[in-house]
């Protein structure tokens, strides 16, 4: 889980392996400007900037020889921006692109689940919110998630109950709700250590 409009970890080294080819490569020096001035553009809050700078770093790093790990981020990132501004059927293509590309890799795999999970939340897809919040809880458990972060991972809990609550499942759904009380009685006072993702908040 990563905060939207933050520049992470990874966006931070997706910038680094793009400008080390840059000079040798027009595409990749393309890919790097338009990355930077959207990752600028998601930090102030202009998510609609942002989008359509990331559509053209992926353009350009699509025409380069970036490897699966810059195209993986860029994807990501680029899907996440597309759920923000409400373009969700365009955003789960991109983030499955991203998943996909991590799942050969072996790559973090469930930041993809957890965005797709959200996104498809956002966008009133519940089946398959569900499927992805299942999918990542145990991934989140075994990355010590509810030990680093446990208010984020009980938002989270939160998020999958509504998801259940919603097609029906209420008994599962106050499972989780009683996992996520005791997570925050056991917390008092603490925050999520990020934010989600917006999706559906800048619609255009």
């Amino acid at each position: 889980m990563r905060a939207p409009g933050v520049l992470c970890v990874a966006a931070v080294l997706l910038v680094f392996r793009l400008g080390v080819a840059a000079a040798e490569d027009e595409n990749r020096a393309q890919a790097l400007r338009h990355a930077q001035s959207a990752f600028a553009a998601a930090q102030r809050g202009d998510w609609g900037v942002a989008r359509d700078g990331l559509r053209k770093a992926v353009a350009a790093a699509e025409k380069s020889d970036a490897d699966q790990r810059t195209m993986a981020v860029l994807y990501y990132e680029y899907g996440r921006a597309l759920g923000v501004t409400c373009r969700y059927g365009e955003a789960r293509t991109y983030l499955e692109k991203a998943l996909a590309f991590d799942e050969v890799m072996g790559g973090p795999v469930y930041m993809s689940h957890v965005e797709l999970a959200r996104l498809n939340r956002a966008g009133r897809s519940l089946q398959e919110a569900q499927w992805h919040y299942r999918t990542v809880k145990p991934m989140l458990v075994a990355q010590n998630v509810p030990d680093v972060d446990p208010i984020g991972y009980a938002d989270l809990l939160d998020e999958y109950a509504d998801v259940l609550e919603r097609i029906g499942r209420q008994g599962e759904a106050g499972a989780l709700r009683s996992q996520s009380r005791k997570l925050r009685a056991a917390h008092p006072g603490r925050t999520s250590r990020v934010s989600a993702t917006p999706y559906g908040t800048h619609c255009d």
